[in-house]
C-alpha cells in the first residue's frame, strides 16, 4: 500500500464521544468530481478513529472502508471536501503496516456522508 501524501482530519461529536474523520490522499494525483473505488486499498482511502482523546491523540479504535466510493470535490494541503457513500468500514489494527483487519473486530457503514474540512484550495 501506498502512504498518502496528505491526511485531512475532521472531529465530530456523538453523544459526549469524539470520534476522527480521516482522508488519505495525493496531492496532486487524487481526481476530483471522480467517483473513486475504495475496495482498492491504496490511497486515498477512508478511515475513522473511534473515541478520540484530543489530548493524548489516543483512540480505542480505529476503521477503514472496505468498499463504497469516495468523490472529492476539493483537495489541497490546506483542505478537502467531498462525499462518501456505500462505504463498509472494519476494524483495523492501526500500528501495522499497512493496517490489517482485526479478525472478528467491529464494523461500522456510511451511507452517503459529505464532508469539508480545513480551508479552501488556492
Amino acid at each position: 500500500m501506498l502512504a498518502p501524501t496528505i491526511l485531512g482530519i475532521g472531529i465530530y461529536s456523538v453523544a459526549s464521544d469524539l470520534d476522527a474523520l480521516v482522508i488519505g490522499f495525493a496531492d496532486p494525483g487524487t481526481p476530483t468530481d471522480t467517483d473513486i473505488d475504495l475496495s482498492a486499498g491504496d490511497p486515498p482511502f477512508v478511515a475513522i478513529g473511534y473515541q478520540v482523546d484530543v489530548q493524548t491523540q489516543e483512540f480505542r479504535s480505529a476503521y477503514r472502508a472496505q468498499t463504497g466510493t469516495l468523490r472529492l470535490t476539493r483537495r489541497c494541503a490546506a483542505g478537502v471536501a467531498g462525499t462518501i457513500t456505500g462505504a463498509d468500514l472494519v476494524e483495523v489494527d492501526p500500528t501495522s503496516e499497512p493496517p490489517t483487519v482485526i479478525e472478528d473486530g467491529c464494523t461500522a457503514s456510511i451511507t452517503d456522508l459529505a464532508f469539508d474540512f480545513g480551508d479552501p484550495c488556492e
